[in-house]
């Protein structure tokens, strides 16, 4: 029963049903544990973290929690624990790359490390290169020291492994050559996309599409960015896919629109009014269908292309609405969210002319100060709290009040240096 439903469930992820994989896979995952199947409940595992990824939801608990399945108890490890163990270790690594926390992204690669030893010493192909094309990722994002180099080898490894391979794995191998083989990542992205398209895989074309964008963007190739953009999300659309799905491509957009109208030397700019309408309708559509997180981030991306679009009033407006929303949502308050809004208010309040905001700037400042309060309380908002202390600072510095810009130059000071004393 457990395996027919798992079947489905592979069916139902590449439709982009995320909300009813969850729920599958999870009753999947428990339906092995009682088998004793270790191995399988690992795979569901796995489907749950990369949905609930695209959901914007915890999967790092969900992948601790399977990690914790597979340790030793009173009678012994069972059999078969130990490859089930490494899938579950390749899980987690997946959750922390899926989810972009900075703050586990070390944890993740020892973690992944493990994994690969396993596949390796056991011959497991096809999941030594996804684990490679993890490592990949996640060494690029933390790019301390060597990690450039050792990102070098496992992009390699992963192209070197899955030579002969025709499946979803050889496209995030080539994905991952083409990271570490920036700017010349093209024949790779393309080579991944043909993959895609023969094999029919919608979840792998819209990847690869959405990573075009992001690297037709780094080297400012607007118009091709909005076209890998647009053709995600109109694959997402057609799909039916949620709006968590549609934020990234959505973003991606409207940020070449807004290049490619900032270029228009035209009195007009129509990309302007395209990216306000896409970033609207994104808005709308959490406000019908979205969780809690995906409405603020739908909310944060209007805000931010109506600062970009020079519209900072009703960039100020939205926000206003927005905090106040947050405030209001539910009895235990999210520090974060409410600060992210609270920075782009800032954004949106430097652009308008010199004192016609000034008591305005001056309360949103106040505000920003008591949330760097909350946040610096827990190690994971210290990086929020820089970021907020920032623009407070450069707040004070538009306002020309040279005491409050010194006194919040220091704090940040202090706050720096103590995220630095207690980083790992």
């Amino acid at each position: 029963m457990a395996e027919d439903e798992f079947a489905t469930v592979s069916q139902l992820a590449n439709t982009f049903q995320d909300r009813k994989v969850v729920e599958l896979a999870l009753g999947a995952k428990d339906r092995f544990c009682q088998q004793g199947d270790l191995d399988s409940a690992a795979d569901a595992i796995r489907v749950t973290v990369s949905a609930k990824c695209a959901l914007l939801e915890d999967a790092i608990q969900v992948a601790k929690d399977g990690v914790s399945l597979c340790q030793p108890n009173a009678r012994g490890r069972q059999l078969g624990t130990q490859r089930a163990e490494a899938k579950m270790w390749l899980a987690f690594a997946e959750a922390v790359e899926g989810m972009n926390l900075a703050e586990c992204v070390s944890e993740a690669i020892v973690a992944a490390e493990k994994a690969h030893n396993y596949f390796s010493s056991n011959g497991d192909d096809r999941l030594r290169v996804e684990v490679c094309a993890v490592l990949t990722q996640l060494r690029l994002s933390r790019g301390e020291n060597k990690d450039m180099e050792l990102a070098q080898k496992s992009a390699e490894l992963a192209m070197e492994v899955s030579e002969t391979m025709n499946v979803r794995c050889r496209g995030r191998a080539l994905l991952a050559r083409g990271a570490v083989a920036f700017p010349n990542w093209q024949p790779y992205a393309e080579k991944a996309l043909e993959l895609a398209l023969d094999l029919e895989d919608l979840l792998l074309e819209v990847e690869v599409r959405l990573s075009m964008a992001r690297w037709w963007a780094h080297v400012e190739e607007h118009e091709s960015s909005l076209g890998q953009a647009n053709e995600a999300l109109d694959m997402l659309q057609e799909q039916g896919a949620g709006c968590h799905r549609q934020i990234a491509a959505t973003q991606l957009a409207c940020n070449a629109l807004v290049e490619l109208g900032a270029a228009d030397q035209g009195g007009n700019r129509p990309q302007f009014a395209k990216a306000l309408r896409l970033s609207q309708e994104l808005l709308r559509l959490a406000e019908m269908e979205g969780s809690e997180v995906v409405r603020i981030l739908a909310s944060r991306h209007l805000i931010q292309t109506q600062i970009a679009c020079s519209e900072a009033r009703k960039a100020i407006e939205t926000g206003k609405e927005t905090l106040q929303w947050c405030l209001k949502r539910k009895p235990s308050r999210d520090y974060h969210c409410e600060a992210q809004i609270l920075q782009t208010i800032l954004q949106a309040q430097a652009q308008l002319p010199n004192g016609s905001q000034t008591e305005e700037i001056e309360h949103t400042c106040g505000l920003s100060l008591a949330m760097i309060q909350q946040l610096v309380c827990s190690d994971a908002g210290r990086s929020q709290a820089v970021e907020l202390m920032i623009q407070v600072l450069k707040s004070f510095t538009l306002l020309g009040k040279p005491l409050e810009a010194w006194a919040t130059a220091s704090q940040l000071r202090e706050l720096v240096r103590d995220s630095t004393s207690q980083a790992p």
